[in-house]
């Protein structure tokens, strides 16, 4: 991720300087949290944002006026697909379309977030593991 956000500045020529990550807390996701905001301070990066939601929450209207109004240039989710549900559709209501999001797998790779979300999913970029040795096996 970001290997790409320095990859995307040096080919577009843009400058990015902030960042924010949201996770559910009390979860794998809430270490990986920890580790983006390691690599943001060695990549220069501020993170204007970091936060977590409880599991089984109905609503993510609260994180996302918080992202909305610090602005931050990428948004890191790290999420469920039942949370990036709620979060593609608080950020439609409340009109948050973030500069840059690049997920962190889960729900943003399940097959029915782009089925469910349809056109509200385009633009969201996420990464996910992979193993290059079972390509051939598995293209």
């Amino acid at each position: 991720m970001f290997d790409f956000m320095k990859e995307l500045e040096k080919r577009r020529g843009v400058r990015i300087k902030t960042l924010a990550s949201c996770t559910r807390t009390r979860s794998s996701a809430w270490d990986s949290a920890k580790v983006q905001e390691e690599l943001a301070k060695k990549h220069g990066y501020e993170v204007v944002v970091k936060m977590a939601y409880r599991a089984k929450t109905t609503s993510l209207d609260a994180e996302v006026g918080k992202l909305k109004a610090a602005n931050p240039d990428v948004f890191l989710p790290t999420s469920y697909t039942s949370d990036a549900f709620l979060f593609v559709k608080a950020a439609k209501n409340l009109d948050y379309n973030p500069k840059l999001l690049i997920a962190q797998n889960a729900g943003w790779t399940d097959p029915t977030f782009l089925t469910e979300m349809g056109k509200d999913a385009e633009g969201h970029i996420t990464r996910a593991p992979f193993a290059l040795d079972m390509a051939n096996k598995k293209p």
